[in-house]
């Protein structure tokens, strides 16, 4: 198996890939087979003959429980790399379009920004909460 590269996926592959990576780390690599496509199906099934992850069906449990776990997966350190890899990327992709960061949200909202700003403007900023408080606090223990 050469060593993969992000322009080696295809975006359906690099959401396949993001996803596994989540179940790995958050479920223990348990999948839900519905949320998987034929398409996926097989391309997990390729990356399993490559070496890139390992890949299978769940065997179901005898209680009953999580009937919706038909699927398991563990990656591979380049796969793991490749995820990451991947987030970062996504993330500085996203990076300049944060609304909720005040300074840039004014930027973000453009012809709208005036009117955002104005409605700010009513809006305390958290130090200035604190310091309310604080007094309030200082005033109670006081009397």
């Amino acid at each position: 198996m050469g060593k993969k590269t992000l322009d080696d996926l295809t975006p359906a592959e690099c959401a396949l890939l993001l996803y596994l990576e989540e179940q790995a780390v958050n479920c223990g690599g348990a999948i839900e087979g519905e949320l998987l496509s034929n398409a996926d199906l097989e391309t997990a099934g390729r990356w399993e003959n490559e070496g890139f992850i390992m890949f299978g069906k769940a065997a179901p449990r005898l209680d009953g429980r999580c009937p919706e776990i038909t699927h398991w997966c563990k990656l591979s350190g380049e796969a793991f790399r490749l995820a990451s890899e991947l987030r970062s990327y996504r993330a500085a992709e996203l990076d300049g379009r944060t609304p909720w960061r005040r300074n840039e949200s004014l930027k973000f909202f453009g012809k709208y920004g005036k009117e955002i700003r104005r409605r700010m403007e009513g809006y305390p900023d958290i130090e200035s909460i604190v310091d309310a408080r604080r007094k309030r606090a200082q005033k109670v223990g006081k009397k």
